[in-house]
């Protein structure tokens, strides 16, 4: 029975996400979505852009921004990976055409 277990192709279920979640994991950390679309928790987007919980609630706020809007389970926020880095895409092409 185990080695039926072990040998399945079905998917595995994803796993609810800690607040305190080691940052050497943080990285790993990821959840499933509708459409499978990566989801990053907010501990991993403020990791990835090196800033606090407190400046990714004012990106999320500026709509100048355009920061890409977080799915909200259980009070807790989760991005797509694909909008991340569309976002970043964008305004890296922003930076490049500043004249200076």
């Amino acid at each position: 029975m185990i080695d039926s277990l072990m040998n399945s192709t079905a998917p595995v279920p994803a796993v609810e996400m800690k607040d305190h979640v080691p940052a050497d994991h943080a990285a790993k950390a990821t959840v499933q979505g509708a459409g499978h679309d990566v989801k990053l928790p907010s501990k991993v987007v403020t990791a990835r852009f090196g800033v606090s919980r407190r400046t990714l609630d004012r990106w999320m706020r500026d709509v100048t921004l355009g920061f890409p809007r977080p799915l909200v389970i259980n009070n807790r926020l989760y991005f797509s990976l694909s909008e991340i880095e569309a976002w970043e895409t964008e305004c890296a092409k922003r930076h490049a055409a500043k004249p200076g």
